[in-house]
């Protein structure tokens, strides 16, 4: 089985961070959702309601989100060292990101999507992860 991710690892597979069809999609429905959000808004309105927020707050709350992703993902390689000593960051990142975005949606579900991630990442069973 080690054998499967080490010949994955030395073959130079990239991990590409976005691919172009759900970049695509979640582009366009940001935007529909948008539209439907400030629908009746004129841009002045928003313009004037926007200079009222303090920003500090959420640059703040974004960068601390971001520090807890990346050591969750140090959690899990920490965690699957086992299974190969020698794992690539960014798909143990992409993984703990999207596995936390599932877990919004439905509870528990993002453990066993980043299990399918990153064992599909690596060529290896997620019941192994």
């Amino acid at each position: 089985m080690n054998e499967n991710i080490e010949d994955s690892l030395a073959s130079g597979k990239r991990f590409p961070l976005i691919k172009s069809r759900p970049l695509i999609l979640g582009i366009v429905l940001g935007v529909l959702f948008l539209i439907v959000a400030f629908k009746g808004s004129t841009l002045a309105l928003v313009g004037a309601s926007l200079a009222k927020v303090d920003l500090i707050p959420y640059v703040v709350g974004v960068g601390m989100y971001g520090v807890y992703l990346v050591i969750r993902a140090y959690r899990w390689k920490l965690l699957l060292a086992d299974i190969s000593p020698i794992l690539p960051f960014f798909p143990l990142l992409k993984a703990t990101f999207w596995g936390t975005a599932a877990n919004v949606v439905i509870p528990h579900s993002g453990e066993v999507l980043r299990s399918f991630m990153i064992g599909k990442s690596l060529s290896v069973p997620a019941t192994k992860i």
